[in-house]
């Protein structure tokens, strides 16, 4: 029911996209690192998937990391700065000696954020196995604690992930508006007076 996706690349390719659709038409939640080049999360993938929900980093002060890409389908933000993760031992990036005989090392990036919103997720089916792809997005928008613009802005998408909120909050009469896609078509052969 839940998919973390921990990489990303400049563009989004078709299968990419696909693939998005494909999980969010069976019902399983996506949750995507949203890249860490303070770029427009627009030029990369899969962050930028329609139906990606796309995860931005925090640094320790709380703010929003320098690093962590900003943009249109940015959805949240969450703890993404010196995240104990494991290692290998033939890793070419050693550890401090310390570190790397238990096997752990600190990293940073939106690859550790993502991981936050999937681990709520989880949490918050495990509770209610009945909720949808949307009712999960609303609620975590509608928890998120607000950090710049209040609501939804580009740069903290609905504000940092409050898994405690969002764990005790039932789907209920609230909505939150987010436009992610705006089409326009022209017809360059049509004469206007």
């Amino acid at each position: 029911r839940v998919i973390n996706i921990s990489l990303g690349n400049s563009g989004l390719s078709q299968l990419e996209q696909a693939a998005v659709n494909y999980a969010d038409a069976n019902g399983v939640f996506v949750s995507v690192a949203s890249g860490n080049v303070n770029e427009n999360i627009g030029d990369h993938g899969p962050a930028s998937a329609f139906g990606a929900f796309a995860v931005g980093a925090i640094d320790f002060a709380g703010n929003r990391s320098t690093i962590s890409n900003w943009g249109g389908n940015n959805a949240l933000l969450g703890p993404g700065e010196e995240i104990l993760s494991t290692v290998s031992k033939d890793s070419m990036d050693r550890p401090p000696k310390d570190m790397a005989r238990e096997g752990y090392k600190k990293e940073s990036g939106t690859s550790f954020s993502s991981p936050m919103v999937a681990a709520t997720v989880s949490l918050m089916l495990a509770k209610n196995p009945d909720l949808t792809n949307q009712q999960i997005e609303d609620i975590l928008f509608h928890t998120a604690t607000n950090m710049y613009d209040k609501g939804w802005d580009a740069l903290s998408g609905a504000g940092l992930l409050n898994a405690a909120r969002a764990l005790r909050r039932e789907p209920g009469d609230f909505s939150f508006v987010r436009i992610d896609r705006i089409t326009v078509n022209r017809d360059n052969n049509k004469n206007v007076s």
